[in-house]
């Protein structure tokens, strides 16, 4: 980079104070060699570069309180142990956003892009489990009261019947106006600030439980062959709606799932990490196969536009000494596997920014 260097030799006024001591300066001649001259922003100097953009402010973690209520020395604490547990998380999902954080930019990227609460039906599908309530409720916040399909594993069982109602449901500002949708499909799983997945402390209860229980059933099945995933290839074929041999009525949804996810793992290339975070991808991206799906065969990209987040909800929680520490911070994120919107035809993708904690179109 240039030196910005100077070796004029500036005569100061008359009378002029010295600013440490106060004292009079008369008619002195101050060089000003080596001292260093920085271009003003906006302006170009001769084979000067202009000065790097300046990076927004860092989002500052939202309480859970109101600050008043507590010290600040127990928050510089309580702020220590955000970090370890922030840095734990990101080990396992580099690209993780806090969930105010990421809705406030999801709605900022799709309201861009032409959807907003007024003109658009938000389609969720997450776990039925009850931790993945404030994640809905900043989706009822953001886009109004949604179309709902959750289930096990946060798959898509809603089918041409469900599509159909999403389209019918949708908000129009006129009569003539492109219905809108934005589909969440977003599994969740709990990690703490050691990136220990599978277990969580719930409210109520002493012992953690499993936060994926059906994800890890399926895991235990996968690798003891319950599911032997090359026995028949038309058995597995992804286009199948139900695989007799895998069906349990006493167990639909459960049976439902498992298929999906031996069919997502084929589309993959077969069972190569038995990970609960991996597993969870796939769950997220079965999801969004079969809503994809959904979209390919009953929506009118003609007449509709549509947005998809496919995402997996962590909740954070910092476990020590076989309990968890209630933060007073927020601990929900969110972190983006995949998003595009569809506009007239025209596919536009997002993701998160690399350095920023904020969404970017690509």
């Amino acid at each position: 980079m240039p030196s910005f260097t100077s070796t004029k030799t500036t005569v100061l006024p008359t009378i002029r104070r010295n600013t440490s001591t106060g004292a009079k300066l008369r008619g002195l001649a101050i060089s000003t060699t080596n001292v260093k001259r920085r271009p003003k922003v906006g302006k170009i100097a001769k084979g000067i570069p202009m000065l790097p953009e300046v990076e927004p402010p860092r989002r500052v973690p939202r309480l859970k309180v109101k600050k008043g209520e507590t010290r600040q020395v127990e928050l510089r604490g309580q702020a220590r142990k955000l970090h370890e547990l922030t840095v734990g998380i990101t080990r396992k999902f580099p690209n993780i956003l806090p969930l105010q954080v990421f809705m406030e930019e999801s709605s900022r990227i799709l309201n861009n892009l032409g959807f907003d609460k007024d003109s658009a039906l938000a389609v969720v599908g997450l776990s039925r489990d009850e931790v993945t309530r404030p994640f809905l409720n900043s989706i009822t916040e953001a886009w109004g009261e949604p179309y709902v399909t959750h289930s096990l594993g946060a798959q898509c069982n809603v089918g041409r019947e469900g599509i159909k109602q999403c389209l019918e449901h949708a908000p129009k500002k006129t009569s003539n106006a492109r219905t809108k949708l934005v589909i969440f499909c977003c599994p969740n799983i709990c990690c703490n600030q050691e990136s220990e997945t599978g277990l969580m402390y719930r409210n109520g209860k002493p012992e953690p439980c499993p936060t994926n229980s059906e994800l890890q059933e399926f895991i235990k099945k996968l690798k003891v062959g319950t599911f032997n995933l090359h026995k028949n290839p038309h058995t597995f074929c992804p286009d199948d709606d139900i695989d007799p041999e895998m069906f349990d009525p006493s167990d639909l949804e459960l049976s439902i799932m498992n298929q999906k996810l031996c069919k997502q793992l084929i589309r993959d290339g077969g069972f190569n990490d038995s990970s609960l975070q991996n597993i969870t991808r796939v769950a997220g991206k079965s999801a969004l196969y079969d809503f994809e799906k959904l979209i390919s065969r009953y929506v009118n990209l003609e007449l509709c536009d549509v947005a998809v987040i496919h995402a997996i909800q962590v909740h954070g929680q910092y476990q020590d000494f076989g309990k968890v520490d209630e933060l007073k911070y927020e601990t929900e994120f969110v972190a983006l596997q995949e998003g595009y919107a569809v506009v007239k035809g025209e596919r536009r993708d997002f993701r998160k920014d690399e350095r920023h904690a904020l969404l970017e179109v690509v």
